[in-house]
Formats: C-alpha cells, sequence, structure tokens
C-alpha cells in the first residue's frame, strides 16, 4: 500500500519543494554548502538539526535528483519499521499477539498515507522504536553493552533533531528510565555515550556558536509562545483536550476510521464546562470516544499491574520504559493541547498497538473463548483498515479527475495535489511556452507555488518566477492555477489578479485548474483605468513620451492618443 501507483500517487507540497531546492542547490554546488541547521519547526523560527536531509542527499546523489527519488528513503524506513517493530515487541509479548499488532502496524492508513510524502516526521517511528529497543537491550544485553549503547546514541541523536517534542521527550525518557533501573554509573559508557551526541550534535552546537545562541533563543521564544498562545486554558480544559486528542489521534492509528470528530470552537470555548456544552450534539462522536477512551484507559492500567507482577527483569523494562513514554509525552502535550496536528503522535504510535497487545493478552488469560473473542476483534480491525486505506487510495486517484473537496481526517485539510497532476500542469505549461524566450510568471495559493516554480525550473532549466503585481514584465508568459471547486463556485481567481490579467485559456486538472494569462489590452476599458493600468505595470511608459523608438512602437496608437487626450 505504501508503493501502491507510487510514482502517480506521490504527494509533494511546499516543505517538500523547499527541502528539495535545498539539497539540489548542495549537489550541484559541493558538499561545504551542507546547512548547520535544518527545517524550521511549525510556526517558530526555531530550526531543527540538519541530519534529515542526509538521506535524501545520499539517495539523490546515486540515482538523480527527482521528487520519487528524495521521497524514497522515507517510504523504505516507513517498511523497514515493520519488522523492527515486530522484533520490540517481542520484547514482551509472544509471538502471536506481536504478529497480529505488527500486521495492523503495517496496513494503518496513518503510516500509509503520511509514506505518500517526504516529511521529516516520517523518521520518527523508524528511530523511536530503534532508539527505545537498543535502550532495552543495553539493559540487558551484559556482553555487547558499548554496541547497544553507541546504537542508542546515533538513533537518539537523529530521532531529536526531527521535531521540536523528541528534542525535549528523548532525554527525559532516558533520564527517568535510568533512574528507575538504579545501576552504577560505567565511566567508560557515559563518555562513549556523550561523544557520539556531541557528534550528532555538531552542526547545531556550531551554528549556536556563530550566531551566538539565536537558535537557542529562538527554541524558548518557541517554547513559551507554544505554552501561552492565544489563550490562557483553565487546567481542567487543557487536561481534557489532551485526553481527547490522545483519544482521537490513537483511534485513528489504530482503525484507520475518523470515528472521534475534532471537537467545534475550542479556542472559542472559555472553560471545559462551556466546551462539553458546544459539542454535546455530537453523539456518535461522544460514544466513540468514550469506548476507545476506556479501551486505552483498560490498556494503561494493565501496564501498571503487568509492572508488579512480572517477574521477568527484562519484560518489566519493556513496561516500564513504556509507561515512562506514555507520561513524558502526555506532559510535553499539555500546553499543545488545545492545537495538535496528527504529526505530534508520531513517536507515541506505538501506544495504542501496546495498549491493544495488553488487552489480547488479558483475554486470552482471562475469558472462557478469549482468544476466539480476540481473534474476532482482529479481524474487525483488518477490515476497518483495509477499507480506510482503499476509500483513501481511490480518494487520491479521483483527484485527477473531479473537483474533489478534501476528505482527509489525517493530513491538514487544504486541497492536495499529486504528482500526477502536477506532471499534467508541467507539461501544459511547457508546451504552452515552448520555443519562447519569454519570461515565465505563475501565481497559486501559499502551499504550491513554490512547488509549482521547483517542478518547472528542473523541466525548464532556467528561473520561473511568481507573479509581482507591483512590477508586471509585458512580454512575459503568466499562469494561475487554482482549486476547481472554487472555480465551480465562481471564484475564479483573486481581484488583484483579475483586475490586471484576463483568461486566456484554462485546463482541468481534476481536483485543481491552470488558467493561461494575459495582460489585459486597453480596449474596454475608461481613460482612469487605463492610466491606473499603465501606472501600476511596467508597459512602456508612453505618457512620459519617452523618445526610445523601440520602446515607444510597443504603444498603440490609440493609447497614445487618448494620452494626449487625458486631461486630469
Amino acid at each position: 500500500m505504501r508503493f501502491y501507483d507510487f510514482f502517480d500517487l506521490l504527494l509533494f507540497e511546499v516543505d517538500q519543494a523547499r527541502d528539495y531546492n535545498l539539497i539540489g542547490q548542495i549537489l550541484t554546488g559541493n558538499f561545504s554548502e551542507f546547512p548547520l541547521v535544518g527545517p524550521k519547526a511549525g510556526g517558530t523560527f526555531f530550526r531543527l538539526g540538519a541530519l534529515y536531509y542526509l538521506p535524501a542527499l545520499f539517495f539523490a546523489f546515486a540515482f538523480g535528483l527527482s521528487p520519487h527519488i528524495l521521497a524514497l528513503p522515507e517510504v523504505l524506513l516507513s517498511v523497514a519499521v515493520i519488522p523492527l517493530f515486530f522484533i520490540f515487541l517481542r520484547e514482551f509479548f509472544n509471538e502471536k499477539i506481536s504478529l497480529r499488532l505488527t500486521f495492523l502496524w503495517a496496513i494503518s492508513l496513518f503510516f500509509v498515507e503520511y509514506a505518500h510524502f517526504s516529511w521529516n516526521p516520517n523518521y520518527i517511528p523508524f528511530f523511536f522504536i530503534l532508539t527505545l529497543y537498543a535502550t532495552l537491550r543495553y539493559s540487558r544485553d551484559e556482553r555487547r553493552r558499548v554496541l547497544w549503547l553507541t546504537i542508542m546514541a546515533l538513533s537518539g541523536g537523529f530521532l531529536m533533531q526531527l521535531h521540536t517534542v523528541t528534542l525535549v521527550a528523548v532525554p527525559l525518557i532516558w533520564g527517568i528510565y535510568f533512574i528507575f533501573q538504579k545501576k552504577k554509573i560505567i565511566w567508560k559508557h557515559w563518555v562513549i555515550f556523550w561523544a557520539v551526541m556531541g557528534i550528532m550534535f555538531s552542526p547545531l552546537i556550531l551554528n549556536d556558536l556563530l550566531t551566538k545562541g539565536e537558535n537557542i533563543k529562538e527554541f524558548q521564544k518557541a517554547f513559551v509562545s507554544r505554552s501561552t498562545r492565544d489563550e490562557n486554558p483553565t487546567l481542567s480544559k487543557s487536561v481534557f483536550m489532551n485526553i481527547y486528542n490522545t483519544t482521537r489521534n490513537y483511534s485513528i492509528i489504530l482503525t484507520s476510521q475518523n470515528y472521534v470528530k475534532d471537537l467545534k470552537r475550542v479556542d472559542s470555548s472559555e472553560n471545559l464546562r462551556e466546551l462539553i456544552v458546544q459539542n454535546k450534539s455530537e453523539i456518535n462522536s461522544v460514544a466513540a470516544f468514550l469506548f476507545f477512551g476506556f479501551a486505552f484507559g483498560a490498556g494503561l492500567v494493565l501496564i501498571v499491574f503487568s509492572i508488579l507482577k512480572t517477574k521477568e527483569e527484562w519484560k518489566r523494562n519493556f513496561l516500564v520504559l513504556i509507561f515512562i513514554t506514555q507520561a513524558v509525552f502526555f506532559l510535553i502535550f499539555m500546553p499543545l493541547a488545545l492545537r495538535m496536528d496528527s504529526r505530534y503522535f508520531f513517536p507515541v504510535a506505538i501506544m495504542p498497538f501496546v495498549f491493544l497487545g495488553m488487552i489480547f493478552e488479558f483475554m486470552e488469560k482471562t475469558f472462557w473463548r478469549g482468544k476466539f473473542l480476540a481473534g474476532i476483534f482482529f479481524v474487525l480491525l483488518i477490515f476497518l483498515n483495509l477499507k480506510g486505506n482503499f476509500q483513501w487510495l481511490r480518494l487520491l486517484e479521483s483527484y485527477q479527475y473531479r473537483d474533489a473537496t478534501n476528505e482527509e481526517f489525517i493530513l491538514d485539510k487544504y486541497f492536495i495535489i499529486t504528482m500526477a497532476q502536477w506532471e499534467g500542469i508541467v507539461d501544459k505549461i511547457m508546451d504552452i511556452s515552448a520555443n519562447q524566450s519569454k519570461n515565465l510568471y505563475v501565481d497559486s495559493t501559499p502551499f504550491h507555488t513554490r512547488p509549482l516554480i521547483y517542478l518547472l525550473e528542473m523541466g525548464e532549466k532556467k528561473p520561473v518566477r511568481n507573479i509581482n503585481l507591483e512590477n508586471l514584465d509585458p512580454e512575459g508568459i503568466y499562469f494561475a492555477l487554482r482549486e476547481s471547486q472554487d472555480v465551480a463556485s465562481g471564484r475564479k481567481l483573486p481581484e488583484s489578479i483579475s483586475k490586471k490579467f484576463e483568461i486566456k485559456n484554462r485546463y482541468n486538472f481534476g481536483s485543481v485548474t491552470l488558467f493561461e494569462l494575459r495582460l489585459k489590452s486597453f480596449a474596454g476599458l475608461t481613460k482612469k483605468e487605463k492610466f491606473d493600468l499603465m501606472k501600476e505595470s511596467k508597459f512602456p511608459k508612453c505618457y512620459e513620451l519617452n523618445y526610445d523608438i523601440e520602446a515607444r512602437n510597443k504603444c498603440l496608437v490609440e493609447d497614445i492618443s487618448y494620452l494626449f487626450s487625458f486631461k486630469k
């Protein structure tokens, strides 16, 4: 499912264009241009580490620069994490339960959907599970402790540079876990650990030395702004929203269905009571929240009881590490509770599966016909996940043919463009502009202007510019890309564009429409409209009686005559 129609259904958005453009600059220049810092953390000026670029850079160097090649390492790791997850689960669960949980992971739409585009959080599941597994092996494998310590540091160092929540959470999880272990510190291991971490973070450290701590200051600002943004919610409201968002995303990860809907008017409600009153009409969502909340809560309770009664130290270590991980992330999510995107749950995506495994184990050991009931529940989850995947893949395919409303419930709700659509759009623009030396200008939404420019520059091998309404090129070739749903409802182009351009042709690409534009002629305009248009644009300034013959000849005779008659 991750590779199904990979070339056509790959998604390409603004973040991918930004990252791929940087990788292209490194390839065409030299490795000394590799950045010291990586992408900005969402909505802030704090920058994560730059190690995220390394796998894509390696693949681009080996196989060439294209969106499909650059997305490939993330898709491959999305597959590689499946057997790694099974190995991790075998630290506690038997083979049968581990296989069941791994199979559900493999067909979860949450991972399939994110694997369809390139983004730094996509690496988190693999490196998070590897970090936890290496931590457990370091605790119990006396003969190869240095090896597992090195893997733990390498994996954790990479993981901490993928997202702000992992940067904060991983050191806390390690610290609490090893305090619980109560084992004597081996100084040689301590030196090895910090040496590896120092190498992993050396670019970030060097950047802060050169900028006098600018990135650390931005991290502090980001933490404060995310903690206090928009409002100061009551503690009860923050706790409830944290539980609600956790339950909602865990249920999506486990079932590939959106049973627990987003709450309405979260920001505008003053307290928890008002929030509940405003959403009490959503009976189905409330029932789903209570059901899944009870199920996941039961799984957590079973973990606590198992910690107390499990005799095998290595199994107890697994449960303790899981419990610490859940507790740490719950605390980190508190300041973010009112606004949490699904990507925040990449690190704790293992939790709903572990909770389910605890319930399976409890049912099989406790109830009559418990194995049969667990099997029925497992088959039901298979059906729900496959249904969610097939619906989503059909939705992606439909974007090429119809004016699709966005029906997403995992990715953000803005209109998505697949690579099949992008290739059609770019081919059409290149056909129209072929054999012309004129400059090319495009306009779209903020999400899609940069991807369109990036893909066009790859094909045209020359700069493509965003439309600048303050500096129009009379010889340029202009295009605009808009959502077909807006076109159908009459909202074709923004007024700022339609004021200065007329539509020459339009081309439908399913969920998006491409407009071929041309600058408006003066025919049919009032004298003042003509004068304003000529002043605002970079037409040859006939009204200045420019004695450049070539420039003056571009002015229509009727425009010159009208200018002489214009008194005001």
